[in-house]
Order: structure tokens, then sequence, then C-alpha cells
């Protein structure tokens, strides 16, 4: 953290927008404001805490009368964890897990009767329970196989200003204009109090779209949305600087 506020410093750097290690940034947005840095971070740091965990983010959303969210079990020991998945298997769902504090797919597991990069077995899955998560919290949920939908949004001060759902289907992103997507994200960004750019993930099951997550930076995959006409990073940008955007 050093290292940017000195570079900041040294290049009188106007505006810094991360990617990565945001809660840390965030928790230090005052020592660059200081400098006349301005910090493109869509929500407080304690908000950005909340969100970075799981099992807390999710906790907060069941509030929110818009939201579904898929079965899930937080699981703090290996005796959480056995119990979550005999639900699982008397109910005949089937289940995933991953670290409730990770960003992106990494460690994410779906429990099958295979083994590789991205399916365990039951007895894999408990192995690995008592060699890699002993003291690490884990979110086992309902496996979501429907289509992905990623919700670019645009926001000042938790009011919503655009938002651009893409459906993923295959290796195509289809543009939708979706009033329940749209109830989503102006419920989340209204208790979150978000600004600028960030990104809601959902996935849909029996027509019903679930959350899945909220990131609070650009995603991955912004320009997709950014061919509807609107430029968000610019936009995003107007709107640090108080111009406003039009």
């Amino acid at each position: 953290m050093e290292f940017c506020i000195e570079f900041c410093k040294k290049h009188k750097i106007d505006i810094f927008i991360p990617k990565y290690c945001l809660q840390t940034i965030s928790k230090y947005r005052e020592r660059f404001e200081i400098l006349g840095v301005k910090i493109l971070i869509a929500c407080s740091h304690d908000v950005m805490e909340l969100v970075d965990n799981k099992i807390s983010f999710y906790e907060k959303c069941k509030q929110l009368s818009s939201i579904v969210l898929p079965l899930y079990f937080k699981v703090n020991s290996l005796e959480d964890f056995k119990q979550g998945v005999s639900f699982f298997q008397n109910t005949n769902i089937v289940a995933c897990y991953k670290p409730s504090v990770l960003e992106g797919g990494l460690e994410f597991k779906i429990i099958s009767n295979e083994n590789d990069y991205l399916h365990i077995t039951i007895k894999g899955a408990l192995e690995e329970m008592e060699k890699k998560y002993n003291n690490r919290g884990i979110m086992l949920m309902e496996f979501l196989d429907g289509d992905e939908v990623s919700i670019d949004c645009l926001a000042l001060n938790g009011k919503l200003i655009v938002v651009i759902p893409r459906r993923k289907i295959g290796w195509k992103r289809i543009l939708e204009n979706n009033t329940t997507l749209l109830k989503i994200a102006e419920e989340i960004t209204k208790e979150l109090n978000m600004s600028y750019v960030f990104n809601i993930q959902v996935i849909y099951k029996n027509g019903v779209p679930m959350l899945l997550e909220l990131n609070p930076r650009m995603s991955g995959g912004l320009k997709g949305s950014c061919a509807s006409g609107v430029n968000f990073l610019y936009l995003a940008i107007q709107l640090l600087l108080d111009r406003g955007c039009s």
C-alpha cells in the first residue's frame, strides 16, 4: 500500500482505478484523498468487507424482497460439512462448495462421482476439508447450472443510473431488458449504497434468477455491455469527478 501511495504522490496521479486488493485500498482511501487522488471504488470499506465474504453477503441479502438465494450452508467444521452434504444427498440436489472469502472461481468444486479440476467425490471433499479448510469458512450450496447473467451497473450514492444484463449462453452474450433483473440491481444498489461501476451475477434455476455474487469492480466482460453504446468507465469517471453523467 505504501508503494501505491508513494507512486501516486511521485507521479501526481489524479485518478486511481484499482482491480485487485480493493478491500485494503478502500481502508486507506483517506490517505489517497489527502494527496488529491480520486479512487474509483464502488463502496465503503465496511461494505467491501461484507461483500468479500459470501456468507455475510447472502445473510444481508436475505432481507431484500426481490432477491432469491440458492440453498446454502455456512460450514465452520468437518461436522458442519457432513451435515450439509447429507442434506443435499437426501434431497437429490447437486452440491458445490468454495471458500466464503475468495475472488474468482479458484477452489470451487462440484461434488459428484468424478474427480477432475472442477469435480470432486464426497470422499475427496471430506479429505480436502480436513487438510485444507480446517480453519477456513466454507460456503456449501446447491449447484446452479442454468443460464448465467452478468449485470453491469452504474450508480451514484445508492441510486442506479444504468443497468445492462448480459446473458451468457455458451460463447454468446445477449444484452437484455429485464425488469426482474433491474429490480434486483436496484435493491442491492440502494441497500449497500453502491456508486460508480460494479457487477452483479445471477444464475437461473427453473426460470428464477438466483443471486450468485456482487463484484464491487468492473467486470471482465464489461466491454460486452459497452457495445450497447454506454461507456461505463467514462461515465463512472465523470461521476467520480463530480461532473455528473448524461
